[in-house]
């Protein structure tokens, strides 16, 4: 992954104040982050839109011209392309999506269940109500024959292949066709999703979001019903976690369905970690403290309370991978944002060894010689900034605290030098100084993730 733009300097705050200091002297400009956001569903006296229509169509024998379309989609889309199927499917509505849930479940029921008289349905995020029993779909013996024709086909292709397919559709519809499916979207329902964008740590509005992640993610839970150990579900959570913390989209309500349905996976769990280690940071508390006159809420608690969070779910993850050495690190620089700066060097040292990566050690490095100063070792501090500074021709800020602590030790010459270093201009993007990019790095893997989700959705396709 490319080094993110120095336009995330703001970021230097979450350093601790020694190398806080030299740090500071960047200049702050603008940064735009998206933070994804699920309002809570608002009660509303009658049934909600669509839901009654789905009743009755069911009753009356069903017209599944949509789920047809759908599911010419799943057979026809080439997993990342902007081909033809997808590009159509960019178009349902907001209300196309929530029939087509509806419909989904009816055709798979229907495939498992094919004698039954009725069949469960199984609420939409939009339409959840706790007084509500789940829906019911009633068939017909027109529905029924035009059910069989759909369902032959999804047995040729397979139930688990066609659901993962599903899946991977409903991703590139918003990865791949985001654009097109934002304006056929509609206008956001109550108890909608809504994103929420940042700019420099103040709301700069919002939109609402499409039912496709939704679908998505319910389609990913069917397969785990009938397939608790299958590994597609857990590489797709990955994946799409990771491929928005990558963009710095952290989307609440994804991240919530990945720890209910992975609970002890320790990707997941750094993933879950990694994004409250974000909100932990001072713009994401700047943007908390100008929401709160807001009626949508983000979803972002106090600093104290996001870093407590942090720390236990990387905890989590060591738990099941004690070697999960990024975890490690970023679990040593949540225990040295909450000033317990003895247990951050014990867990950084820990991990250094384990750390391959060039960008891990160089932030580990960072938080470790950070941790030493607020110890009062500017010796070791000294020793651990030099190491980094030698790793890659954009380190900047090891630079400019070495300046620091050579000009308190009186070493005025070697102080200036490292800060003619740390403040050089550059147009290199090899120069750019790796820390920027910390906020995003656990994501960095994401678009292989992906490649290799949508290559297995068509593992053994005829």
């Amino acid at each position: 992954m490319s080094p993110a733009s120095p336009d995330n300097a703001v970021e230097a705050r979450s350093l601790q104040p020694g190398l806080l200091r030299t740090a500071a002297v960047c200049h702050h400009r603008g940064v735009r982050t998206l933070l994804a956001v699920t309002c809570g569903v608002c009660l509303m006296a009658s049934e909600p839109t669509g839901l009654a229509q789905t009743r009755q169509r069911h009753a009356d024998g069903p017209r599944f011209g949509l789920l047809t379309s759908w599911l010419d989609t799943v057979s026809r889309h080439e997993a990342g392309a902007a081909d033809s199927p997808l590009l159509a499917a960019a178009t349902w509505s907001g209300d196309d999506l929530r029939r087509l849930w509806y419909d989904i479940q009816v055709l798979v029921a229907f495939i498992e269940r094919p004698t039954a008289k009725r069949y469960e349905l199984e609420l939409m995020q939009v339409d959840r109500q706790e007084a509500w029993r789940p829906p019911e779909a009633t068939l017909t013996d027109t529905a029924r024959k035009e059910l069989d024709g759909l369902a032959m086909r999804v047995r040729a292709l397979g139930l688990t292949t066609t659901l993962r397919r599903a899946t991977v559709v409903h991703t590139d519809l918003i990865m791949v066709a985001g654009d097109t499916v934002r304006q056929s979207a509609g206008p956001a329902r109550q108890g909608a999703a809504m994103r929420m964008n940042i700019a420099d740590g103040a709301t700069a509005g919002a939109e609402s979001l499409s039912a496709h992640w939704e679908i998505a993610r319910l389609i990913a839970a069917r397969i785990l019903r009938t397939a608790p150990a299958d590994a597609f579900v857990r590489d797709w959570y990955r994946a799409t976690l990771a491929v928005e913390q990558q963009r710095e989209v952290f989307d609440v309500a994804h991240l919530t369905q990945a720890l209910k349905m992975l609970p002890g996976d320790p990707v997941v769990l750094l993933l879950a970690g990694a994004q409250h280690e974000a909100f932990a940071s001072p713009m994401f508390q700047a943007f908390r403290q100008a929401a709160q006159g807001l009626r949508m809420r983000p979803g972002i608690d106090v600093r104290r309370a996001e870093l407590a969070e942090a720390e236990r779910l990387l905890r989590r993850a060591l738990q099941y991978d004690p070697a999960y050495s990024e975890a490690r690190l970023r679990l040593g620089h949540v225990l040295a944002e909450r000033g317990r700066h003895a247990d951050a060097i014990r867990e950084l040292t820990m991990a250094l060894p384990g750390l391959e990566e060039p960008l891990l050690e160089y932030c580990a490095l960072l938080f470790l010689g950070a941790s030493h100063e607020a110890l009062g070792a500017p010796g070791d501090a000294r020793a651990v900034y030099e190491r980094a500074a030698t790793m890659t021709p954009g380190a900047r800020v090891p630079h400019l605290a070495l300046a620091r602590l050579l000009g308190d030790a009186g070493e005025q010459d070697d102080a200036a030098r490292h800060l003619r270093l740390g403040l050089a201009p550059t147009t290199d993007e090899r120069a750019i100084d790796p820390w920027w990019a910390y906020r995003a790095l656990q994501g960095r893997h994401g678009v292989a993730w992906l490649e290799a989700v949508r290559r297995a959705s068509t593992a053994g396709t005829p």
